[in-house]
């Protein structure tokens, strides 16, 4: 069972289309969607806190894990919704369940990336390593970006992962931009 699962999440570095096309196939229930969703979060979380206390940071505590997933489960839910209802009115042909399932294979795929986002938040890692560390969020950012535009593009049926990639960054553009306007009334220290 983990042979197969760690065959399909290098699998889906290396055909991601074909990847999510096994993981859809494989996920038959909300339960299914939840456990890799699960997974996923739990991964991620033991990576921060172990960079975390690496670093010299005291760790993180239960308050933290609960922000966290909270904040998680808020961004997944947001994430799911509106890659399934905008991909459904551009004609897109995933479900609701797929659409979810693609969402939480794509965090679990891309937990790799957890040290390298909490690396970020470490106080003292010099000049040299904070440029490293920025280039290699750049990349990071690319490569994700890349995977959830195949594992999208699949599961909506689009041909194009290229044209699917443009949408969700203009998406994100538009959320955080609609975000910069809305947040600051919402957050006033008055």
């Amino acid at each position: 069972m983990l042979t197969l699962l760690i065959e399909l999440l290098l699998q889906s570095y290396r055909a991601p289309r074909v990847a999510i096309r096994r993981v859809l196939d494989a996920v038959n229930s909300y339960e299914a969607v939840a456990l890799i969703f699960g997974l996923a979060f739990a991964l991620n979380t033991i990576l921060v806190v172990i960079v975390a206390v690496a670093g010299g940071q005291s760790g993180a505590g239960l308050g933290f894990v609960a922000s966290n997933l909270a904040f998680s489960l808020v961004a997944y839910g947001l994430a799911v919704i509106l890659i399934h209802r905008i991909g459904a009115a551009l004609g897109g042909r995933g479900s609701l369940r797929d659409i979810a399932a693609t969402v939480a294979w794509h965090s679990f795929a891309t937990v790799i990336f957890a040290p390298l986002v909490a690396a970020a938040t470490l106080p003292d890692i010099g000049a040299g390593a904070a440029g490293l560390l920025a280039i290699a969020q750049l990349v990071m950012v690319g490569v994700v970006l890349w995977l959830l535009a195949n594992f999208v593009a699949e599961a909506h049926g689009f041909a194009s992962a290229l044209r699917v990639a443009g949408g969700l960054f203009g998406g994100v553009f538009i959320v955080g931009f609609v975000l910069s306007l809305l947040l600051p009334n919402l957050i006033s220290t008055s």
